[in-house]
């Protein structure tokens, strides 16, 4: 329905399955994403507050909560938002191409401003033309559909213009990407690492997501040496875009070693599968 712009009755079903107490985290943002797309802009805006205060360690509410806020104008509230959602999780790509398209629409009325109080200020004025010459470039980019001074607004559950690259169980299909992991951490590629994954991964033990990279680069910075390999490893798929891998990890550093029995769950983002999930 959503796909088809039926938004009234997406929401009369979403509606309905949120009767019952806040249910699951996707119908959530779902339900948010549908009503900004329907105008109920204050409606959507207390959706993503709620998200942002139940899922401190997710910052797609932050972001949402920027397309909104940039849709009326309120600038200042976008780039707060958006710096919560960096803050939240610093390599989040989107929030920071957003931050850019923000800070530069704050540029212009700045500049805007500095003519209106001085016309014969030219350092003022040769400014607001290239800020403005840049903000019109930015507003053909095909992805940013809503506008350089607008964030694009996301969700939670994977998404990519190509559908996952298996629709029946296929072990062959994940082990390229479950090979290139192990790579990209033996070879103490912390920023190859970390791509790996998801957006909607929450770290273990309670860790916030920044906690959990800035652990996750010292455990692959400080030892001089790692080697870890991945053996027996079988791939089951559940729902569309989701899959999970068990396998055996074997782990080795010039301080320590193990090897343990892991899973992985996947998740098809961006045109790739990533790590949802990790136990």
């Amino acid at each position: 329905m959503v796909r088809d712009g039926r938004y009234a009755q997406a929401l009369d079903l979403l509606d309905g399955a949120l009767a019952g107490g806040p249910g699951d985290v996707q119908a959530r943002f779902l339900r948010g994403v549908v009503l900004a797309e329907l105008g109920r802009d204050d409606a959507a805006i207390t959706v993503f507050r709620r998200l942002a205060e139940d899922l401190p360690e997710m910052p797609e509410p932050h972001n949402n909560l920027a397309v909104l806020y940039a849709g009326r104008g309120d600038y200042d509230r976008a780039r707060d938002a958006l710096l919560d959602a960096i803050h939240t999780h610093p390599s989040y790509a989107t929030a920071h191409e957003n931050l850019g398209d923000v800070y530069a629409k704050l540029a212009s009325i700045a500049y805007d401003e500095a003519l209106r109080l001085d016309g014969s200020n030219e350092s003022a004025r040769s400014k607001l033309i290239l800020i403005d010459e840049f903000l019109s470039v930015a507003s053909d980019v095909p992805a940013r559909d809503t506008g350089p001074a607008a964030p694009a607004m996301v969700s939670p559950a994977p998404a990519s213009a190509s559908p996952p690259p298996a629709a029946v169980p296929d072990p062959e299909v994940l082990l390229p990407a479950l090979a290139a992991w192990s790579r990209a951490w033996s070879a103490a590629d912390v920023e190859g690492y970390l791509a790996f994954y998801a957006t909607s991964f929450v770290p273990p033990h309670g860790l916030s997501r920044t906690a959990w990279e800035r652990e996750r680069r010292d455990r692959l910075t400080e030892p001089r040496s790692i080697e870890v390999k991945v053996s027996d490893a079988r791939a089951s798929f559940g729902d569309p875009g989701e899959a999970e891998v068990t396998f055996t990890q074997s782990y080795r550093s010039d301080r320590y070693e193990d090897r343990v029995h892991k899973r992985l769950g996947f998740v098809w983002e961006d045109g790739r599968w990533k790590i949802a999930a990790e136990n």
